[in-house]
């Protein structure tokens, strides 16, 4: 009915290889999940959870979810940690890794770990992958002196694994702290492959008012991505 209607609000979470959809919709009591395959949308599992003290959802794999608890727990103004992880059928345990966001794959994370903004002298983010267990699949660091590095997206993967791209933003110190010399910033699209630190790809976006979100689109097979560089220009560029 309209009454209950204004109490919904729904989102779609997609898994990294395009091949799983997680419809969400948020109720007064709770939350119902549909559980989808993206080709024919067939229902592959449905559920309805009561408000509780377990795990929100926040990411799905062709395998499992990545859950917080709630309320969500943050260290980015983007995106909640992944407290929690378990397969479709299986129960929740506590993931032993820490400032993770998001499925790099059915079995790796990817995240992110920005400095302290008073720490703008020698700032750094730093991009990592590891997989559930812990084991080291790929780390990159992105630094600036006199500037307060920061993301300011969620992180897109590619469908098979093995690039990542987000978007770095660059704030002057006077930005930083408030005061009337603002100093420049800068916002960039960093794309790395997950087989080296250095970034295959770096493009400044020019007007940041037009790009609330990452204005980027790995192509279905891999082999390219799309970027909104400005309003009304688009760039295709292939992944090496």
């Amino acid at each position: 009915d309209q009454g209950n209607a204004k109490n919904r609000s729904g989102h779609i979470l997609q898994s990294p290889s395009r091949q799983t959809l997680l419809l969400i919709e948020e109720e007064e009591g709770g939350r119902a999940y549909e559980l989808r395959g993206s080709d024919t949308l067939d229902l592959k599992k449905q559920w309805f959870e009561p408000n509780s003290t377990a795990p929100i959802i926040i990411g799905v794999s062709d395998k499992g979810f990545l859950g917080t608890l709630p309320p969500p727990s943050v260290v980015s103004k983007t995106s909640p940690i992944a407290d929690y992880y378990r397969t479709f059928e299986g129960d929740w345990r506590l993931l032993n890794v820490s400032d993770y966001f998001s499925f790099l794959s059915d079995d790796a994370l990817v995240g992110t770990k920005d400095s302290a903004p008073e720490s703008w002298k020698v700032s750094a983010a730093q991009v990592a992958a590891v997989r559930l267990d812990g084991t080291p699949v790929f780390s990159a660091r992105v630094a600036r002196t006199g500037y307060h590095v920061e993301r300011s997206s969620e992180i897109s993967v590619s469908s098979d694994g093995k690039h990542v791209a987000l978007i770095l933003d660059f704030a002057g110190a006077g930005l930083v702290w408030g005061n009337l010399d603002m100093g420049p910033e800068h916002h960039f699209i960093y794309v790395w492959s997950v087989a080296r630190p250095s970034p295959c790809a770096k493009i400044e976006l020019r007007n940041w008012l037009d790009h609330p979100y990452l204005a980027l689109s790995f192509g279905p097979d891999d082999l390219w991505f799309a970027v909104l560089v400005e309003r009304s220009r688009l760039e295709i560029r292939p992944l090496p």
